[in-house]
């Protein structure tokens, strides 16, 4: 394949990380058909697109969404996926984005996006945004599954835990679930049956994890309602920007590591050479975090007073050493995810996390 041409094609939307286009209009099919092209950019703390690109992110995003949208199809979870058309994009069928807090009437139940973010989260890390939702009250220990407040992290949690956000607010909105499926106006038949589907993701995920010796702590899933009214997972699944993880070598059950063995690699905080790096964008939040944390507390103060996005403080670039080890781990990913070579020549996971520590270590100061 090659990269997407969109010559002639209407541009319908300009994402953080993937631009949408047109590729077929309804003509009586009561939906188009979407081209997804992934792109370079990154988006960290729902900034929105940051002035800088990562070479080869969004050929590795695609890889592992097509990926995903094929195993998890052949394991019975229906998808608006078609076909990948490019090495950097995707054939989805359209879903309507309807805001149930701006636009009147009642939530469409045909074709149509459930404006909610799922989140699984199977481990607990210092940098998850659960743990400082835990450390504020807004969450507890018992909700994780766990007899009290955490000595220290990451944390295995003994069952995944279902979590859930706001989609189209300016950022992520984590609500109880009687308040978010009020939001959306969503049945509980339907809420429940996007639970269990969505934990069979994760049994995918884990599984695949196992084989290739990568730890899932949390990913987000999106659901939309198709032509008949059918839940059906939209977006990307389980790929680059939707995933964070580990490199921890093969693994059996999590129980194994609920009491010790496993530590995760913080810039500025934790250097343990021994620690699992979280090969994921989360690289570039803890780059925000250890060496820009002037900026990302002007952006906290910001989003919090509900300034708009195209006001938000700018953000500042990153260090080239950086981009380049984002990119080889984004497709060490791919490569290890998808069981072949997307990527020919680049290092394994193993080798590209161990790559991004040792630079690591030498670039950030521990606070």
């Amino acid at each position: 394949m090659a990269l997407f041409d969109p010559t002639g094609l209407e541009l319908l939307a300009v994402g953080s990380v993937k631009d949408i286009h047109v590729l077929e209009d309804a003509h009586g099919r009561g939906t188009r058909i979407l081209g997804f092209r992934f792109t370079d950019d990154s988006s960290v703390k729902d900034y929105g697109k940051l002035p800088w690109t990562t070479p080869h992110k969004g050929e590795a995003l695609c890889a592992m969404s097509v990926y995903n949208f094929e195993q998890l199809e052949a394991r019975g979870i229906p998808t608006t996926f078609i076909e990948q058309i490019a090495d950097d994009a995707i054939a989805v069928r359209e879903v309507a984005v309807f805001d149930p807090e701006t636009e009147p009437g009642a939530m469409p139940t045909h074709d149509v996006l459930v404006p909610i973010e799922w989140i699984i989260r199977n481990v607990i890390t210092y940098t998850s945004s659960a743990r400082k939702r835990l450390e504020a009250g807004d969450l507890t220990p018992r909700e994780l599954g766990l007899s009290g407040m955490p000595e220290s992290y990451p944390v295995v949690l003994p069952k995944a835990f279902g979590d859930g956000s706001t989609k189209l607010r300016a950022g992520d909105d984590y609500l109880p679930w009687d308040q978010l499926c009020e939001l959306c106006q969503l049945p509980v038949a339907q809420a429940n049956t996007i639970d269990i589907m969505t934990r069979q993701i994760n049994q995918y995920a884990l599984g695949r994890g196992r084989e290739v010796g990568y730890l899932p702590f949390d990913f987000k899933v999106e659901w939309a309602l198709d032509s008949a009214g059918d839940l059906v997972l939209t977006d990307v699944p389980l790929a680059v920007d939707e995933i964070t993880g580990a490199y921890i070598g093969r693994f059996g059950d999590l129980r194994e590591l609920m009491h010790g063995g496993l530590d995760v690699f913080v810039p500025g905080k934790n250097h343990d050479p021994a620690a699992a790096v979280n090969a994921s964008k989360q690289i570039y939040r803890d780059h925000y975090d250890a060496a820009e944390p002037g900026w990302v507390a002007a952006l906290t103060t910001a989003k919090k007073a509900g300034v708009p996005k195209s006001q938000y403080p700018a953000a500042p670039g990153v260090p080239d050493e950086l981009i380049h080890h984002g990119s080889t781990l984004f497709q060490a990913l791919a490569n290890a995810w998808c069981g072949r070579d997307v990527f020919p020549g680049v290092a394994s996971l193993q080798q590209a996390s161990e790559g991004y520590k040792q630079w690591a270590m030498g670039a950030y100061e521990v606070w």
